[in-house]
């Protein structure tokens, strides 16, 4: 890793199934509060494809933002990506049963529940 966490332009190195890559930090805004976070990591450095059973992400930019809402008591979270990649159904697929997979697991860790549509509950 280079550069200071949480500070544009830091970036990390990650490895997902054997394949390393690089990502920067692209985006970061932390409400004085810390009610609000928004997140957005690019990776695009030549040589460091993710590659998985096939599939190969050439670059991307993903950005999540995490919001306080119902009085503190929920969280709405947004997770937008963009890719260049050699089979975009199948990686669409990978992505979000990822994306599930990681979120449920922070439910479960911090207990929540699937939000009812409304804060009167």
């Amino acid at each position: 890793m280079t550069g200071t966490d949480n500070t544009i332009g830091a970036t990390r190195m990650g490895n997902y199934s054997g394949s390393i890559f690089a990502e920067n930090l692209a985006v970061y805004s932390l409400s004085t509060s810390g009610a609000d976070l928004t997140m957005g990591f690019v990776q695009e450095t030549p040589g460091y494809n993710v590659i998985y059973k096939g599939m190969e992400w050439y670059s991307y930019l993903e950005q999540f933002s995490i919001q306080s809402i119902c009085g503190g008591r929920a969280a709405h979270i947004v997770f937008t990506a963009v890719a260049c990649v050699n089979d975009a159904e199948s990686v669409y697929d990978l992505y979000d049963k990822v994306r599930r997979v990681a979120l449920d697991a922070v439910a479960f860790e911090l207990g929540a529940k699937l939000f009812a549509r409304s804060c009167k509950n």
